[in-house]
């Protein structure tokens, strides 16, 4: 499939009309570049709304599109909020409403032409959102909307297919078998490395023992000088990713190490305030109650794996950081070199569990 007619920034339709938008983020290529994301969802607005050439030469793929979104953070009702109020996933859920007003306040103050409302501007963002592969081209890695190829069905455990890279000599994308596909069979790709988390707020969906790297993203920031270090919350060996950030936040402050009380304590500050901020949240109320309901429809099935995941991680870091705080422990600066042993009773999450998602927690547990 030739790729000079895709939704990207390096197709001059898309990269002559943000920029002649007059929003800021998009004054010159490097910006452009920096925010494409931005680009390619009001570019996908303009055609949905708009009535010029511009729109009419892009709306075929408009009709290939579904009407009606999945199930997402942006389609929760008073009630379904309400599972997952108090968690990390509301903060997110939060996080994109705020984006959104953001955008929607850009593109008011912008040169676009046409009407919308708030619904119009989230179809946009979740299609956009949803559909894009990112390939490299040149120096850059750029985000690619694949009309066609995007119809592909998802389904994990009947992969068959794969989208190949660029190939820049003819500038053509590949779908590329994986097995053998018999005559008249679907395809279906997957969806790379998510966990459930990601799969949810990205696509409306989750699978049944995920074994994507579970992490919950920006969970926290330190202040650095002039930019923050964000914090992140590892399943898999939390312990050694968290000296590892220590270490990496002390040597872009430039800390004096000879002053070894002030560089202790000021360890110890940071990760007792992420121990605390890990407090705020705690699942296993409504983990017991979704454990008896989650059969009953998608979203309460996808929301039991949701929190199930979020709990998982939230247990493991906490009782790292506890691990850390301990004054024979808390040597953070040989922290590369150190050999250690680390071993906690993780037992109140592991009752919680059915018996399908307790093999799926062996499996990560293990790692």
């Amino acid at each position: 499939m030739n790729y000079s007619k895709l939704f990207h920034i390096l197709n001059l339709d898309i990269k002559e009309f943000c920029i002649n938008l007059k929003i800021p983020d998009f004054k010159n290529e490097r910006l452009l570049y920096e925010n494409q994301l931005e680009c390619l969802i009001i570019f996908f607005l303009h055609i949905l709304k708009g009535s010029d050439s511009l729109s009419k030469d892009y709306s075929m793929y408009i009709k290939t599109l579904p009407t009606k979104l999945n199930k997402n953070l942006f389609t929760l009702d008073l009630e379904e909020i309400g599972w997952i109020m108090n968690s990390t996933i509301y903060l997110e859920y939060e996080s994109l409403l705020n984006y959104i007003k953001k955008l929607s306040d850009k593109i008011s103050n912008s040169e676009f032409k046409y009407e919308f409302e708030e619904n119009d501007l989230i179809y946009s963002y979740y299609i956009i959102n949803s559909r894009k592969k990112e390939f490299q081209i040149k120096n850059g890695v750029y985000k690619i909307i694949i009309p066609i190829i995007d119809l592909i069905n998802f389904e994990e455990e009947k992969v068959n297919v794969s989208i190949e890279e660029l190939i820049e000599q003819n500038d053509f994308i590949y779908i590329k078998a994986t097995k053998d596909i018999l005559k008249n069979e679907a395809l279906f790709i997957g969806y790379g490395d998510q966990n459930n988390i990601e799969l949810f707020i990205n696509y409306g969906i989750t699978i049944k023992n995920n074994k994507a790297i579970k992490v919950i993203k920006n969970f926290d920031f330190i202040l650095l000088k002039d930019d923050y270090y964000t914090i992140d919350l590892y399943y898999e060996n939390p312990i050694e990713y968290f000296r590892n950030a220590l270490a990496e936040i002390m040597m872009r402050l430039n800390f004096n190490k000879e002053d070894k009380e002030l560089f202790f304590q000021f360890q110890i500050d940071m990760l007792e305030r992420i121990k605390k901020n890990i407090l705020e949240f705690s699942n296993k109320d409504r983990l017991k109650t979704l454990k008896n309901l989650k059969n009953k429809s998608k979203f309460l099935t996808d929301i039991y794996r949701l929190l199930k995941e979020e709990d998982l991680i939230l247990d493991k870091n906490y009782n790292a950081l506890e691990y850390l705080l301990d004054e024979n422990s808390i040597k953070i600066e040989n922290s590369s070199s150190e050999e250690f042993e680390y071993n906690f009773d993780d037992g109140n999450v592991y009752d919680n569990l059915d018996d399908d998602d307790q093999d799926d927690y062996k499996i990560h547990k293990d790692l």
